[in-house]
C-alpha cells in the first residue's frame, strides 16, 4: 500500500514537472528574439550591469547620472547579475530567468493544489490553467519582477499552510525567509508579511501566548533584510523608497483600469461587450467574498482540511494585497497603473482559489453527480478559449519581438545611427531607455512637466530645460525625438521643445529626429 502510494506520488509529481517544462518551452519560443523589455526593464538590467562593473547596484537617474537603485528592492537585480557565472549578459539572463521563474510557478501552483486536495486533478487543472492563461504568458516574457515575486507569494503560502498543517519551528523560519526574499523582489512584499502575521494570529490550534511569539518571530526575520536595505537607501539618497508622501487617492481611471483588467481575465474584451465587463466583475466579486465568508467559518473550527487552510492563505493575501495597493497609489505613487502587471500577484491567488473551490464542490458526494460534469465543460471550454488567445499572442511575439526587443525598435533607423555614434556627449530622450537597451550608450530623459508620482505640475521644469540647454551647448550633446512614444503624456512636445531650446536638425528618420 504504502510502496503504491509512492509511486503515485512520483508519477504525479512527474506529470507536474514535464507540465512545468511544456509551460517553459513555450514561453522561450514568444521569447525568440529576446526577453521582453520595459523601461523598468532598463532600470534593472542597468543596476545588474552596474554591479558586475563594481560600480554597485545603481542605474541611471533622470540627469544621466549613476545613482543609487532605491525605487525598487535589489533581489530581481542581483539575480540578474548572477548569471555572469555561466557567462551570460544579464539581458539574456533575463530570457532565461523568466522560463524558469514560469516553469517554478506552474510546478508551486500544481504542488499548492495538490498537496493541499491530495488529488491528481487539481494538480492538473492548476497547472494548464497557468500554462494557457494569456496574463501570465505576457507577463513572464517581460523582464520585470513581479514573476519571481509570485514565486515567493506561492512558496511563502505553501510554507505557511505547512505550519498551520502542524505547528513547528522550522516551517515558520522556512516561510519567514520565503516572505523576506519577497519582499527583498518587491516593495510589495509587506502584504505578505500583513498575511503571515493575520493567519497566525487566526491559528486557533495554539495559544494565544505562543501565536503572538510565533506573529513576532516571523515579522522580525521578514522585515529585517528590507530593513537593512531601506537603512542603506536613506543612507546614500536620503529617500527609503525614492518616492515622496503625498495625498492623491485612487481616481476614476484607477479603478476603470481595475475594472478592465479584472473583466479580460474572464473574457477578452474583443469578444465581450463594454456593458459585459462589470456584470463579469461584480460576479467574481461576489464569488470571492461568499469564498471569504466559508472560509472564516471554517478556520473557527479547532480542525480544518487542507484546502480550507489554502483558501484561507489566499483571501488573507488578497485583501492583504488590495489594501497595500489603494494605500500606495493613494499616499506614494498616483501613476501606478492598475493593470495585468500590478494585480498578477492577485490573478494566480484567485486561479488557485477558483480551482480549490472547484475540487471541494466535486468532492461533495451530495453535488457530485450534477457539477462535476458543469465544472469539467466550463474548464475545458475556458481552457480552449484561452489557448487559442495564447497561441495567437506567442506566434506574434515569435515573429516580431516583444516591448523594446520588437521589431520595430531593433531595425530602428535612430538606433542604428546611435549604435555608430562615438558617445562623446550627452544623449537627451523621450525614450532613454530603449537607447540604452537597444544601442548600450547611456541617455537621459527630457525634463518632465508634469511630475507622474503626484500628478503635480513640475516646479523646475524651466531650470531643467535650462540644464538641458546647456549640456546640449558645452558638452556638444544630441537630442533624440523618437515620435512613435506617445505614452509618456508628461513630457513636452518634439514642437516644445524645438521652439524653447533653438535646436538645430540634424538627422530626419521615419521614427523620429535627431537635434543639437
Amino acid at each position: 500500500m504504502e510502496e503504491t502510494k509512492k509511486s503515485d506520488l512520483f508519477r504525479h509529481l512527474f506529470l507536474l514537472a514535464t507540465l512545468s517544462i511544456l509551460g517553459a518551452t513555450l514561453l522561450m519560443v514568444s521569447m525568440r528574439w529576446g526577453v521582453g523589455l520595459s523601461p523598468d526593464s532598463a532600470v534593472y538590467i542597468a543596476a545588474a550591469r552596474n554591479l558586475l562593473t563594481s560600480e554597485g547596484l545603481n542605474a541611471f537617474s533622470d540627469p544621466g547620472e549613476l545613482a543609487p537603485l532605491t525605487h525598487y528592492p535589489p533581489l530581481y537585480s542581483i539575480l540578474l547579475a548572477g548569471w555572469r557565472i555561466f557567462g551570460v549578459d544579464p539581458m539574456e539572463g533575463a530570457r532565461w530567468l523568466s522560463a524558469l521563474v514560469f516553469a517554478a510557478n506552474i510546478a508551486m501552483v500544481g504542488l499548492i493544489l495538490y498537496t493541499s486536495t491530495h488529488s491528481l486533478w487539481p494538480l492538473v487543472f492548476g497547472a494548464i490553467l497557468m500554462i494557457d492563461s494569456l496574463p501570465m504568458i505576457q507577463l513572464h516574457s517581460m523582464a520585470w519582477s513581479e514573476p519571481v515575486f509570485i514565486y515567493f507569494v506561492r512558496l511563502s503560502l505553501f510554507l505557511l499552510t505547512l505550519y498551520i498543517d502542524r505547528p513547528a519551528r522550522w516551517p515558520l523560519v522556512a516561510a519567514s525567509l520565503a516572505v523576506a526574499l519577497g519582499f527583498l523582489t518587491r516593495y510589495a512584499g509587506l502584504a505578505l508579511v500583513a498575511t503571515g502575521v493575520l493567519v497566525i494570529l487566526t491559528q486557533g490550534r495554539i495559544e494565544w501566548k505562543h501565536r503572538l511569539k510565533d506573529a513576532a518571530i516571523l515579522s522580525a526575520l521578514s522585515c529585517l533584510p528590507i530593513a537593512i536595505w531601506v537603512i542603506r537607501n536613506i543612507s546614500v539618497s536620503g529617500s527609503a523608497i525614492n518616492r515622496r508622501l503625498a495625498f492623491h487617492p485612487p481616481g476614476v481611471g484607477h479603478f476603470q483600469a481595475a475594472l478592465d483588467t479584472l473583466s479580460a481575465w474572464l473574457l477578452p474584451a474583443r469578444v465581450a461587450p463594454m456593458w459585459v465587463s462589470p456584470i463579469l466583475v461584480g460576479c467574481l466579486f461576489v464569488l470571492v467574498l461568499a469564498a471569504v465568508l466559508g472560509e472564516l467559518r471554517q478556520v473557527r473550527k479547532e480542525q480544518s482540511e487542507g484546502s480550507s487552510q489554502l483558501r484561507w492563505l489566499i483571501t488573507c493575501f488578497l485583501a492583504s494585497y488590495v489594501f497595500l495597493l489603494i494605500i500606495f497609489v493613494s499616499l506614494l505613487d498616483a501613476h501606478t497603473p492598475i493593470d495585468n502587471r500590478i494585480l498578477s500577484p492577485a490573478y494566480v491567488g484567485l486561479l488557485i482559489l477558483a480551482v480549490s473551490l472547484g475540487a471541494r464542490s466535486l468532492l461533495n458526494l451530495a453535488l457530485k453527480n450534477v457539477l462535476r460534469p458543469a465544472l469539467i465543460a466550463l474548464v475545458l471550454g475556458f481552457s480552449t478559449f484561452q489557448l487559442t488567445e495564447v497561441i495567437d499572442s506567442v506566434s506574434h511575439s515569435y515573429r516580431e519581438g516583444i516591448g523594446y526587443a520588437a521589431q520595430p525598435w531593433r531595425e530602428s533607423p535612430l538606433i542604428r545611427h546611435l549604435r555608430g555614434w562615438d558617445a562623446s556627449g550627452p544623449i537627451f530622450s523621450n525614450a532613454p531607455d530603449a537607447i540604452y537597451l537597444l544601442s548600450g550608450h547611456p541617455a537621459v530623459m527630457i525634463p518632465r512637466k508634469v511630475n507622474t508620482a503626484t500628478h503635480h505640475m513640475n516646479a523646475n521644469y524651466l531650470d531643467d530645460l535650462e540644464f538641458v540647454r546647456n549640456r546640449l551647448q558645452v558638452h556638444n550633446g544630441l537630442l533624440v525625438y523618437f515620435s512613435g512614444v506617445r505614452w509618456r503624456w508628461y513630457l513636452p512636445s518634439e514642437q516644445e521643445l524645438k521652439k524653447t531650446l533653438g535646436l538645430r536638425l540634424i538627422l530626419q528618420e521615419e521614427d523620429g529626429s535627431i537635434y543639437r
